[in-house]
C-alpha cells in the first residue's frame, strides 16, 4: 500500500475529528527553526486543510520560511483518542473578503455579520496531508465513567455535587 494511500486510510478512520468543529494545533517552525504551536480553527475538503491567517501573524511568516506543518485534534469525548497530520503548505490565497475567516466562524458556531477589520490582510491556507498518525483512544467508552474529583482530604469524589 502506498504511503499516500496510508495516509487516506487514517484521515477516512477519523474523519470524524476533522468533520466535528474540533480546535486544532497547529505546529509551524519560525524562521528562527524554533517551533511554534497555535491553535487553529479547519476544515477539511477531501483533499486540504483548510485554515485562515492574516499577513501580520507569526504563523505567516513561518509558514512561508518553512511551508512543513503538524496538526493535532483530540477528541474531546476520549481525550486518549486522536490524530496527528503532518503536511505541507501548498496554497495561501489572498481573501480579503474574508471568506474562508466567515466559513471557518459559521463552522465553528459563531454569527459574524460583516468580515472582520482584519479581512484586507486575511488568507485562505491549504495544507495537503503528507502523513498521519494516531491513536485510538481507551478501550470502552470515555464519557460512560464518572468524572474524578478529590475531596478536601484528597480522597477519589465520584459524587458531583
Amino acid at each position: 500500500m502506498s504511503r499516500d494511500l496510508d495516509v487516506q486510510a487514517v484521515l477516512r478512520s477519523y474523519g470524524d475529528l476533522l468533520t466535528r468543529p474540533l480546535v486544532a494545533h497547529l505546529a509551524t517552525v519560525r524562521p528562527d527553526g524554533s517551533p511554534q504551536v497555535s491553535p487553529v480553527w479547519v476544515r477539511w475538503d477531501g483533499t486540504y486543510l483548510w485554515l485562515t491567517m492574516t499577513t501580520t501573524r507569526q504563523r505567516y511568516r513561518n509558514i512561508t520560511s518553512h511551508p512543513s506543518v503538524a496538526m493535532s485534534i483530540i477528541d474531546p469525548d476520549d481525550p486518549y483518542r486522536y490524530l496527528e497530520v503532518r503536511g505541507r503548505t501548498e496554497r495561501i490565497d489572498a481573501d480579503p473578503e474574508a471568506a474562508e475567516f466567515l466559513h471557518l466562524a459559521s463552522r465553528y458556531g459563531l454569527t459574524i455579520d460583516a468580515a472582520p477589520r482584519d479581512a484586507p490582510q486575511r488568507l485562505a491556507v491549504a495544507v495537503r496531508p503528507t502523513a498521519a498518525s494516531h491513536q485510538a483512544g481507551l478501550p470502552g467508552s470515555f464519557r460512560s465513567r464518572p468524572p474524578q474529583t478529590r475531596n478536601r482530604h484528597g480522597e477519589h469524589d465520584h459524587d458531583m455535587h
